[in-house]
């Protein structure tokens, strides 16, 4: 019998992926941590790399508030940027959505897209709208740069054993919606 994703798991399934693509000999950081790192030389921030989708019934319901719906997506990138001591740049986002979606309810979530932008700062430089086959789930997907100073910068592999882990905000509630509306921090 063939191996699924399910019982590989994503973490085994990265690195299995990874070995497959050529990649920098020795990078800042990239698959495994929070954001890839580009260092674009010495008198400059560092530049931070990160995608995330979400996929309709896995990230997100049609049920929810749109504009929340938005919120989130670009949240979860501002997140990790924050993670990794940074703040947003630029955002590319790519909409693949069902041709009987009304188009309030993508203007709303694109709303709440901009809010979480002015909050947090970063601007839209592109992206690109597909369609998925009828019945087909909604994915919404974010690329984005972000900067970091080469003094703040916090890798996952700058955590030890018997290091303090600090998390900020009231933890649980991501069945009563609370997901939709989280704050990125950056500590």
């Amino acid at each position: 019998m063939k191996r699924s994703l399910h019982q590989l798991g994503e973490d085994a399934l990265i690195s299995r992926l990874v070995a497959l693509m050529p990649r920098e000999a020795d990078p800042l950081a990239g698959p495994g941590d929070d954001c890839a790192v580009i260092d674009l030389g010495k008198s400059r921030p560092l530049q931070l790399l990160k995608t995330d989708a979400m996929v309709e019934r896995v990230h997100f319901l049609t049920t929810a508030p749109p504009r929340k719906i938005g919120w989130k997506a670009i949240a979860r990138v501002t997140s990790d940027f924050a993670a990794m001591g940074g703040t947003p740049d630029r955002f590319l986002i790519t909409l693949a959505l069902p041709a009987d979606w009304p188009v309030g309810f993508v203007e709303s979530i694109y709303r709440g897209m901009a809010d979480c932008l002015k909050a947090f700062g970063g601007t839209l430089a592109g992206g690109e709208t597909t369609r998925v086959p009828e019945g087909s789930a909604a994915m919404i997907s974010i690329a984005a740069t972000g900067l970091v100073d080469r003094k703040h910068l916090v890798l996952r592999s700058g955590g030890k054993p018997g290091a303090l882990i600090l998390v900020t905000g009231k933890h649980g509630g991501s069945i009563t919606g609370k997901h939709h509306s989280y704050t990125p921090r950056q500590a």
